[in-house]
């Protein structure tokens, strides 16, 4: 009975100091798929390093690699700025969770679920 208030104890201390214990380190290769709304599906890959401080992310899939601009990490959220693919500015926003990352595609102004799930 103890260990189960010591445990709860934990627990509540955890969530009240603002932790995510399911969050993750954003590092590896995280494996993507997007729904076009012409109901076409891209899929690739998002590559993200760590250079000191700083993270790389790169978007890579069927037409090429498209390293992210103005990448900013802060714990397990991601927000960077915008590329240009086919024409079209993409804003992406989201986090990353243990095994997921979870977020948002923008596309000139429309926004669109963007999801990954981490393979390496």
């Amino acid at each position: 009975m103890s260990f189960l208030i010591v445990l709860l104890s934990i627990c509540t201390m955890s969530s009240s100091a603002g932790l995510d214990l399911d969050w993750a380190q954003p590092e590896g290769i995280w494996e993507w798929t997007f729904d076009n709304p012409d109901g076409t599906k891209m899929e690739g890959l998002m590559t993200v390093t760590k250079e000191g401080e700083s993270y790389r992310i790169v978007m890579s899939g069927a037409d090429g690699e498209y390293p992210l601009k103005e990448v900013e990490v802060e714990g397990n959220e991601l927000k960077a700025g915008h590329i240009y693919f086919q024409g079209m500015k993409v804003d992406f926003k989201g986090t990353f969770l243990e095994k997921d990352f979870k977020g948002h595609i923008t596309v000139d102004y429309n926004d669109f679920p963007f999801n990954a799930v981490r393979q390496k």
